[in-house]
């Protein structure tokens, strides 16, 4: 059956309201949930005045609207997949749904590192979730060799299953909380995107997050640095110091950080080393990594 396109749209807009912060929000969802359904992009919807769906695609739009507004469920969750740098990363609950911000930050860094594409290097991907951050990192790196922990089996379980169905070799996730599992290894970088949200902070998350993300993997106890410590104070003794990198300027420690808490951080790299401690801002403005070199 044909339906107009905006009349299709701005009816999805008001059912989805009730389950997002913004009009804002409830549209863009409401784009992502007609794009999944006819696997067409926004640009190709826009250039059609009317939308063709069948009983059956009607019927899944509105399971999917209906698990949206009365579970609050993330819709990564219900499609089971977010798209980050090109792979696609399988998601389920309660691991953590990859961020467009970590997105956009790790774009940044995989720029950085394209003087040193072709070395062969080991990273340690601290914290790895569904693995988005090492995978990407291995595909654009593909001489190195990217290890990811996490304390979680599920999180592991599921790298894995992103590794396989992104083809990725270059790869290795371990069960391991922080650095404790790993012995005397030693890595060119670390990368982590640790829990930074105070206890506090947790009670004003939208039910979306709440009651469907793992906490263990947003929030840092009581705490909010804890994790920064652990990774920071230890650091040392799994990073190798390269000359390569001192002499093309590349950082060694890239760590996603809360907002406001840049210079705390910071005070916690100089203390143990760390040089060249250097901000990068998100889209939003917002202080979203901070990445140094060990000295």
């Amino acid at each position: 059956m044909n339906y107009n396109l905006i009349d299709f749209l701005n009816n999805l807009k008001n059912n989805l309201t009730p389950a997002c912060s913004s009009s804002q929000e409830a549209e863009q969802q409401a784009y992502w949930i007609l794009e999944e359904i006819t696997q067409k992009n926004k640009l190709k919807l826009l250039l059609e005045d009317t939308i063709n769906l069948n009983k059956e695609q009607i019927e899944t739009i509105d399971n999917w609207v209906e698990q949206r507004v009365k579970n609050r469920k993330p819709l990564q969750y219900i499609f089971g997949y977010v798209n980050f740098l090109n792979l696609k990363i399988l998601v389920e609950p309660p691991i953590l749904i990859p961020r467009p911000e970590t997105e956009e930050w790790l774009d940044f860094v995989l720029k950085n590192l394209q003087k040193i594409k072709h070395e062969k290097i080991k990273i340690l991907d601290i914290g790895t979730g569904s693995g988005c951050i090492a995978l990407s990192l291995a595909k654009n790196l593909p001489n190195a060799e990217i290890t990811g922990i996490d304390i979680n089996q599920a999180a592991i379980n599921l790298a894995n299953k992103n590794k396989k169905l992104n083809n990725i070799k270059n790869t290795n996730f371990i069960v391991s909380d922080f650095y404790k599992n790993l012995e005397n290894q030693k890595f060119d970088i670390i990368v982590s995107n640790p829990p930074y949200i105070c206890e506090n902070e947790w009670e004003h998350l939208d039910k979306t997050v709440k009651d469907w993300e793992d906490k263990k993997a947003l929030v840092a106890n009581n705490d909010c640095l804890h994790a920064y410590k652990i990774i920071i104070n230890h650091a040392k003794n799994h990073l190798l110091q390269s000359e390569m990198f001192k002499k093309n300027y590349i950082n060694n420690i890239y760590l996603e950080i809360g907002k406001g808490q840049e210079l705390d951080i910071k005070i916690l790299l100089e203390t143990n080393g760390f040089k060249n401690i250097t901000f990068y801002k998100d889209l939003q403005g917002i202080i979203r990594l901070i990445h140094a070199i060990l000295h």
